[in-house]
């Protein structure tokens, strides 16, 4: 069986890797990192839809994930309205899947920031290489 909260968690941390370099120029420029995915990254939005949101489930799939995620549950039923409910149901599990994955992405994200507050001022090393074990670490 698919432990979906897992698999959200590693595409959180697959997202901050692919946003490394945005990540530590805005910890760098502005002491912390945005969790604002959808609107400070660039194709932010476009990168968490096509990877986490655009993907298709059976029915079976569907129900198991909805059941392993139901605090992240979507709601917006406009999302799915006039689809053959089957159809609702996997479209309701993608939007799960990415309120999942966004939630984790924000919690790896205020980790960064956090960890970064707590780095000594004469830190002059390879940030993204700190930057990089914090997510290995989540």
């Amino acid at each position: 069986m698919t432990d979906y909260a897992h698999d959200a968690r590693e595409d959180a941390k697959e997202t901050v890797l692919e946003f490394i370099d945005q990540v530590v120029e805005q910890l760098e420029g502005a002491g912390e990192a945005s969790n604002d995915l959808l609107n400070n990254y660039p194709n932010g939005d476009s990168w968490h839809h096509e990877c986490h949101v655009d993907k298709s489930y059976t029915l079976m799939e569907a129900a198991d994930l909805l059941d392993q995620l139901s605090e992240y549950e979507e709601d917006d039923c406009g999302l799915w309205e006039g689809q053959l409910p089957v159809q609702a149901i996997g479209i309701q599990a993608a939007y799960t899947y990415g309120n999942a994955v966004y939630s984790a992405w924000i919690e790896l994200i205020e980790k960064i920031n956090s960890e970064y507050s707590e780095l000594d001022s004469d830190f002059d090393s390879g940030l993204d290489e700190v930057v990089w074990a914090w997510v290995a670490d989540f």
